[in-house]
């Protein structure tokens, strides 16, 4: 008995979409359960998997070869993180090795994929605003080959996938069809034919879950890989501490659909104190394990990503030492614009009032400490009566990275501020 499996893309079961199919006939006929036995005879139809190397090794190590035709990878990021250099990185090598990709652009349109197309192929970024007629030639010889269709935001997610299946069609046959890829950027952007016939305003969130589902229809029924970008949710990535303590899992922008639909799902960071290096997160893999790390470091005059070793990060430790040391000299600073407001000195006490005054709080220890981090610019002399003299300040042996957080016009009174002398 051979079973056909080929779902159709117009009746693809929508769950929790009331916007979508209101008949509740028509959402019970577009169903359909499988045995075990269906689920195998399935495989034999379909024939073995393949997968589709990324050009990233250890990713492609890590799940077993790179996506699989028919599913679905997702990459969340911050803006900037590096997610659509990745995809259209990642677009171009399949290109050039033969894959008929599609790359639905609404984060950016054509022409920016174009232009960074023009820029891995050798030309610049001012060749693609100047556009030389000659350079432009060259350009087209370079790019008229790539078996690629660029749509932009007029097409849904289920057309473009139909378009690109029959393009791929014109370039294969049926004893060798070629292969396909869809790339998606991103999925909080784009639309399919849900959402467009919704006959109600649809919210944010379902316009991801309704997008999520399309994205796996066209991969199963037109056995392709989809490759989407999604944006992080603001609280993955508004800090370095939000960054480490949130759920990569949970990241996705609006919608927890992408969690649960994704084969594999990839969270991109930048890398704090490193401008062109990103850190892709392995989160979620059902080719392997999950929870690596990879590091990219990006050439962004020719829109080339390459794999790179981590970069040295401060211990956690080193890092508390160095917020410390410029808290005190912070303290110190607040401490030498007091005592130049009197250049006739202060005592330890009135020190201590003004402070707390000016800023909220000020402990006995902070002002110690802030004293023995001016050292000797720092006078205190002693009184003939055997009193202690006020506190005054030798400008010339202030500590340079206090200087620098004085303001301009107390480093302008700094050079003349001389200790008081004693009684």
């Amino acid at each position: 008995m051979t079973i056909d499996f080929k779902m159709n893309v117009a009746q693809e079961p929508s769950e929790n979409a009331p916007f979508f199919f209101d008949d509740a006939k028509t959402k019970a006929e577009s169903r359909r359960a499988l045995s075990p036995f269906d689920v195998v005879q399935q495989w034999g139809v379909e024939g073995p998997l393949v997968h589709e190397p990324t050009g990233i090794s250890k990713l492609d190590e890590l799940t077993g070869g790179g996506p699989v035709y028919g599913s679905r990878w997702y990459w969340l990021g911050a803006p900037d993180a590096g997610k659509t250099a990745e995809l259209v990185q990642i677009a171009d090598i399949f290109a050039r090795r033969g894959v008929v990709v599609g790359y639905l652009a609404v984060d950016e349109e054509p022409t920016d994929i174009a232009t960074r197309l023009a820029q891995r192929a050798k030309f610049t970024r001012a060749d693609c605003e100047m556009r030389d007629a000659s350079i432009l030639q060259e350009m087209g010889d370079a790019l008229k080959d790539l078996p690629m269709r660029l749509y932009g935001p007029e097409w849904t997610i289920e057309d473009a996938a139909a378009d690109l299946d029959a393009y791929a069609k014109t370039l294969g046959t049926s004893d060798a069809p070629r292969k396909v890829a869809l790339f998606i950027d991103s999925v909080q952007q784009v639309s399919c034919v849900a959402t467009t016939m919704a006959e109600r305003e649809v919210s944010p969130r379902e316009i991801v879950s309704a997008n999520v589902r399309a994205i796996r229809s066209v991969a199963t029924s037109y056995r392709l890989i989809a490759m989407a970008t999604s944006e992080m949710n603001r609280a993955a990535y508004r800090s370095v501490e939000a960054a480490e303590q949130s759920n990569d899992m949970a990241a996705g922008k609006e919608s927890g659909a992408i969690e649960f639909s994704a084969r594999v799902m990839l969270s991109l960071r930048s890398v704090k104190g490193e401008k062109d290096v990103s850190a892709i997160r392995i989160v979620k893999n059902k080719h392997g394990a999950s929870g690596d790390e990879i590091h990219r470091r990006i050439d962004r005059r020719r829109m080339t990503i390459e794999s790179t070793e981590a970069p040295e990060q401060p211990e956690a430790e080193e890092m508390r030492d160095a917020r410390g040391m410029k808290n005190l000299a912070s303290d110190a600073a607040k401490l030498v614009a007091l005592l130049l407001e009197h250049p006739e000195g202060l005592g330890v006490n009135r020190v201590r009032a003004e402070l707390k005054v000016k800023y909220g709080s000020f402990s006995k220890d902070r002002v110690a400490d802030a004293m023995a981090k001016l050292g000797a610019a720092v006078v205190q002399a002693k009184a003939s009566n055997g009193c202690a003299a006020p506190l005054s300040l030798d400008g010339r042996a202030v500590p340079a990275d206090v200087l620098k957080l004085l303001s301009a016009a107390d480093r302008a009174k700094i050079a003349w501020a001389r200790p008081t002398e004693g009684e």
